[in-house]
């Protein structure tokens, strides 16, 4: 998932459209990607859609038409979003790449909210400043998956929450010593301090963690897809952050860091996207 070919065109496009988009082409020059798990498939799905769940889904980019339009869904955009990264990212240059955002609930009727949005880093200045931004970040996400433990210790993604919160707390001891580095040479309180202080708001507008949970659990899928979406919408903007931040540092350590970090992340993604056939276990 590095940055896509020039010659890759990426667009969203909505479940209200896709009827008019499907009308106005012929089969032969778009492929419909449906990135869920089998057996949401199976329950329904876009017609003439081809499955290729989102675990798999890098492992079998070969099988696309690089002649083709791609168009991919999920149940509500946030894999499918990633889907379209990876995509993007393979070497394989379709007309063009569509992520259907509202995915298969809001094209199938399904009322469905927004999923919390990371915030924006809008407006900050200076590396000091991004990398207490990007510190944040990580606790926000430590919150969210202690949150979803604490509150669904039984939930097929559990474990795979678990995972993550050591590793979010790694990856934000990790940029702790990016900022003692990069904090132009003044005093920084240590990293268990600093973290503690942190208040891990990563939602649009100071939205609180607990309106969010509640809101991904309100949402029109099952709760346990519900909350592993979230997650991949998390990682794939903290990734996001880390390859931007790589790509605007000419100094090669500070570049290399980023690129390891923004290389982990796409590990969390990795990790989520693979669990997610666990949600469906009996």
């Amino acid at each position: 998932m590095q940055s896509a070919s020039p010659l890759t065109k990426v667009h969203s496009t909505f479940a209200d459209d896709l009827n008019a988009y499907m009308k106005s082409h012929r089969e032969q020059d778009y492929l419909l990607i449906d990135v869920r798990e089998p057996i949401e498939y199976e329950l329904g799905h876009i017609p003439g859609a081809k499955p290729i769940p989102l675990g798999r889904f890098e492992a079998r980019i070969s099988e696309l038409d690089s002649d083709r339009e791609v168009l991919l869904y999920c149940a509500g955009g946030a894999r499918s979003r990633v889907a379209t990264a990876m995509l993007a990212a393979s070497g394989l240059t379709p007309r063009a790449i569509f992520n259907v955002e509202g995915g298969f609930s809001a094209w199938d009727g399904k009322p469905l909210q927004d999923l919390p949005r990371v915030k924006a880093f809008d407006g900050l200045t200076g590396l000091p400043q991004i990398l207490t931004a990007a510190m944040n970040l990580e606790k926000g996400a430590w919150r969210f998956y202690a949150a979803l433990l604490d509150r669904h210790p039984s939930s097929p993604f559990a474990q795979t929450a678990a995972t993550l919160v050591k590793l979010e707390r790694e990856h934000a001891r990790v940029v702790h010593r990016l900022l003692s580095r990069y904090s132009g040479g003044g005093a920084l309180t240590d990293f268990d301090q600093m973290f503690a202080e942190l208040s891990g708001d990563i939602l649009e507008s100071g939205e609180a963690l607990e309106p969010a949970l509640a809101r991904a659990e309100s949402l029109a899928l099952q709760p346990c897809v519900a909350f592993a979406e979230l997650a991949l919408d998390i990682e794939y903007h903290a990734y996001e952050l880390y390859r931007a931040l790589s790509e605007q540092n000419r100094d090669p350590e500070e570049k290399g860091a980023f690129l390891t970090l923004a290389e982990q992340e796409k590990g969390h993604i990795r990790l989520i996207a693979g669990r997610l056939e666990d949600c469906f276990e009996q």
